[in-house]
């Protein structure tokens, strides 16, 4: 929905997205720990701002986010709590050229899918250019610059590690339309509109 000739500061960029508990923020710490301690080097997501993406929007005229909020209002509405917990960790694209390191979750209810995809159908309905990638539910944790790449060895033996740690569970009971402020120290979000799972 970017519209030509639209001021920059006329413009919003949001995406949706889940709150992680402090639990699984310390998991994301400690596997930070390993890896630097090993040498890794990439530009590691701060705790607070460690989230689930649903669905990044990029930037969307100020004048279109109410309507925005009420698709998204509908599409989480009739959803209940679910429970999630942590998954293996990975790379994306490979291991090879590594340039996301990410922290997965597994939803065996199904639910997470289901409200991706009600996101999803009430954005495009709405006039949002459709998403073409396939949802992969995941915390990013870190980006590596392609001069970092060096620095990374030995990954199995980490992701190996990473694999036999107990999964943490959580409950989600909402879900946040969030504005993304691009900064030099890193990006800064803020809460636009929270989403109550069952509110319809």
């Amino acid at each position: 929905m970017d519209r030509p000739n639209v001021a920059k500061d006329e413009l919003r960029r949001l995406f949706v997205a889940i709150d992680i508990p402090a639990d699984v923020k310390e998991r994301a710490l400690e596997m930070r720990r390993a890896l630097e301690a090993d040498g890794w080097q990439a530009r590691w997501v701060k705790p607070e701002a460690l989230h689930l993406s649903l669905r990044f929007y990029g930037n969307q005229p100020v004048d279109s986010v109410p309507g925005l909020i009420e698709r998204l209002r509908f599409a989480t509405g009739a959803a209940h709590a679910f429970e999630l917990r942590t998954a293996s960790a990975g790379l994306f694209p490979n291991a090879r050229r590594p340039r996301v390191i990410w922290l997965g979750v597994e939803d065996h209810t199904g639910t997470l899918a289901q409200i991706a995809t009600s996101i999803e159908r009430e954005s495009r309905d709405y006039g949002i250019d459709p998403e073409t990638r396939p949802f992969r539910p995941h915390m990013t944790l870190a980006r590596v610059r392609p001069e970092e790449i060096a620095t990374i060895h030995d990954i199995s033996r980490h992701f190996a590690g990473f694999e036999r740690l107990a999964p943490l569970r959580f409950e989600v009971d909402h879900c946040s339309l969030i504005r993304s402020e691009l900064r030099r120290e890193g990006p800064i979000y803020t809460v636009i509109e929270r989403f109550d799972l069952g509110s319809s």
